[in-house]
């Protein structure tokens, strides 16, 4: 539809018509500026014969007499302007069709536009100057108005379909921000698990430690460092080649996530796993997972993260349905054994802080906190989540990761004590990742400093902690690269 006004020639001429009608309100804005500070102005004039009189000011009248002529001509202007713009929407619907040998598509998107309750209403001050550049009646006027720049909607849907009977109540609306709502409802029920409940982690883990320095973590975000790129460059070329391959299609990118939420140890769980996949995604994911399990399987834990980070361009090529349906699934992995791990957690958190622009998921506060005094409470909660993933079940070094997460930060408030693992639930957590999100940079960066201080009390920092750290940076629209450095493929 809009290729074809380009075609046409429409652009060129909607923007004449600017022009034109803004040269005509110009005359009128100029008349009534004239009138309005010389109305009450006197004059005095000099007759043929030299003698000087009292006389009425003519600039008023002359003013009147221009807004008047201006804003008729605008008036008549709007009327030529809207009779040519709804034959062109006209003929750019029929060559829309043309073009697509689909009139049914353009059809479609008219009647979700008609069944709206605003329509393709445009709520702006200006929205008049460009009204004719819409894909609909962007003013809100009555259908057939002699003002609309639009032919009626069920005019021109009727043009494309002739079945349709002008019933918009039928059609279905995939309202973008309910479609995920559901969902979102299921895992907000789900994250009421308390942090360290349940059973560890599944599947073996590297406790190894990797080399850690607070400052220098913190001070790679938003930087570019010749090791970090030597990394990333160790890291694409020791990535195996199936992975690779499945990292290029929206579906492959799908079964790397997945394979990643593989049970490893019960076999019961890694088929009830691959069942739930095959049932609630196209056979085209099955068909990659079994490529790429076994492979993703082999490697260390330092690849999670880096892997799910390559896989999120291609998964944003999904289209909503889609996306939901990969969504659902995803949940359904992780609660196949009835709890959520911290891993798996910061996985999806990952997932739709980064995805969720593109589909609609949730809504960003639109508040900003600009003073460290409301983010006490919502750091402690941080500092606790860290604490008990770095001490294990060693309540000594679990406090003492807690107090110098507290002491790094330095802010002269009274933190709540070390809360059990027990009384933190994700729920929790994700709120106060949300609430420090909001928060001023100049806020960020010192909360960053101690949350790397509270993984590293101990001396030792694995690549579980590290990723932990990783998402929580990322949570605060702050990313930061592996901390972990890739060996090169030899």
């Amino acid at each position: 539809h809009e290729f074809s006004h380009i075609l046409n020639g429409d652009m060129r001429l909607n923007v004449r018509l600017m022009g034109l009608l803004f040269g005509l309100l110009l005359i009128g804005v100029t008349g009534w500026t004239i009138f309005r500070n010389t109305q009450f102005m006197a004059m005095r004039y000099r007759t043929r014969d030299g003698d000087r009189r009292d006389g009425v000011n003519p600039l008023p009248i002359l003013g009147l007499a221009l807004w008047v002529l201006g804003y008729v001509g605008v008036f008549f202007g709007r009327l030529i302007k809207a009779g040519v713009s709804r034959q062109r929407e006209y003929l750019a619907d029929a060559s829309a069709a043309q073009f697509t040998r689909n009139p049914s598509g353009l059809a479609d998107a008219l009647k979700k536009i008609g069944a709206f309750a605003d329509g393709s209403r445009i709520r702006n001050p200006h929205a008049e100057e460009a009204s004719h550049l819409f894909f609909g009646e962007g003013l809100g006027l009555m259908p057939g108005s002699w003002l609309s720049t639009h032919p009626p909607i069920a005019e021109r849907i009727r043009r494309l379909d002739p079945s349709f009977d002008g019933d918009f109540g039928r059609v279905a609306l995939n309202r973008p921000r309910s479609l995920l709502s559901e969902e979102q409802e299921h895992w907000q029920q789900m994250t009421e698990a308390k942090i360290g409940a349940g059973q560890p982690p599944r599947g073996p883990i590297d406790h190894d430690s990797i080399p850690f320095s607070p400052l220098a973590a913190v001070e790679s975000v938003g930087t570019i460092h010749p090791d970090g790129l030597q990394n990333a460059a160790n890291l694409l070329e020791g990535v195996p080649d199936s992975i690779a391959e499945a990292l290029h299609d929206p579906f492959g990118a799908c079964a790397v996530v997945y394979a990643l939420l593989l049970d490893r140890e019960n076999d019961e769980l890694h088929q009830a796993q691959r069942r739930l996949v095959r049932d609630g995604m196209p056979d085209v994911v099955s068909h990659h997972l079994a490529k790429v399990a076994e492979p993703v399987a082999s490697l260390g834990p330092e690849w999670r993260f880096p892997l799910v980070e390559l896989a999120i361009p291609a998964l944003r090529r999904l289209n909503r349905i889609r996306f939901q349906e990969f969504v659902q699934v995803l949940r359904q992995l992780m609660e196949v054994d009835r709890r959520i791990t911290l891993f798996e957690y910061a996985l999806r958190r990952m997932l739709m802080r980064t995805l969720g622009p593109y589909f609609q998921w949730g809504v960003r506060p639109p508040e900003t906190i600009d003073h460290w005094q409301p983010l006490v409470e919502s750091a402690a909660i941080v500092f606790n989540a860290l604490a008990h993933a770095g001490g294990a079940h060693n309540s000594r070094a679990t406090q003492a990761a807690y107090a110098q997460g507290i002491a790094a930060l330095g802010w002269p408030a009274a933190f709540p004590p070390l809360a059990p693992a027990q009384a933190v639930s994700l729920s929790d957590l994700d709120l106060a990742l949300n609430t420090l999100a909001c928060a001023r940079m100049r806020w960020k960066k010192p909360f960053l400093l101690a949350c790397a201080a509270t993984i590293e009390h101990d001396g030792q920092v694995t690549i579980e902690e590290g990723e932990l750290l990783r998402a929580t940076a990322e949570a605060l629209d702050c990313p930061m690269p592996p901390l972990s450095a890739v060996p090169a493929r030899r």
